[in-house]
């Protein structure tokens, strides 16, 4: 009589070969258990993996407002000083103050109307303005002074006229001058401007005068 093999499902645990009190041999088949996903492990990772998306949500939004707050400050910092540049523009000085444009120091001391007539001056003059002025180079280098200062009279420019100790000369670096310019003025204006623009600087002082 055949001898039939009995097939018995068993564990890891169990011997590899067995027999029956008949003599039937045991025939084991292993089962693989299929292992369960932890789902707590699974969860975590979940949140985490939604923490760092927020997280780069986050910064991104951060980013963003850190570059518009920047964008924000720079027009800002640039509307004030376009401000604090246009109100330096539109101030207007009086004789007497002092001024610094381009490395050289301005201080018109006096402006007053004189009799001192020029029999050799081709300029027409019903009246003639002399303005003394103190002039000093902070510079490293010359500069010429006499040609940087400039009246006008009701908006239009008035011509020099030819005065004692007019202020003409050139000033070395670290040096001071003092002196005067005459300007012919006709008729009777309403307002009278004095303009001091070191050469070539571009900047510029204007003094409202009140001749005495």
């Amino acid at each position: 009589m055949a001898r039939k093999d009995k097939e018995v499902v068993y564990s890891s645990e169990q011997g590899r070969e067995q027999y029956t009190e008949n003599g039937e041999r045991i025939v084991y088949v292993e089962r693989q258990t299929k292992k369960k996903k932890n789902p707590f492990l699974i969860g975590c990772l979940g949140l985490l993996l939604l923490m760092i998306l927020l997280g780069a949500c986050v910064a991104a939004m951060g980013g963003g407002n850190d570059n518009e707050n920047s964008s924000t400050d720079t027009k800002e910092s640039t509307s004030t000083t376009e401000k604090s540049d246009s109100k330096e523009a539109e101030k207007k000085y009086k004789i007497g103050d002092e001024v610094t444009k381009k490395n050289v120091t301005f201080k018109p001391t006096k402006a007053y109307y004189t009799d001192e007539r020029n029999e050799f001056a081709e300029t027409k003059a019903d009246k003639v303005l002399v303005v003394e002025m103190d002039i000093k180079n902070n510079g490293k280098e010359d500069i010429p002074v006499g040609t940087d200062v400039s009246a006008y009279a009701d908006g239009k420019k008035l011509e020099s006229y030819p005065i004692n100790d007019t202020l003409m000369d050139g000033l070395s670096s670290g040096r001071s001058i003092s002196g005067k310019q005459g300007f012919a003025v006709v008729g009777n204006p309403k307002e009278i401007e004095l303009e001091f623009e070191p050469f070539l600087s571009g900047e510029k002082a204007i003094y409202t005068v009140k001749p005495e």
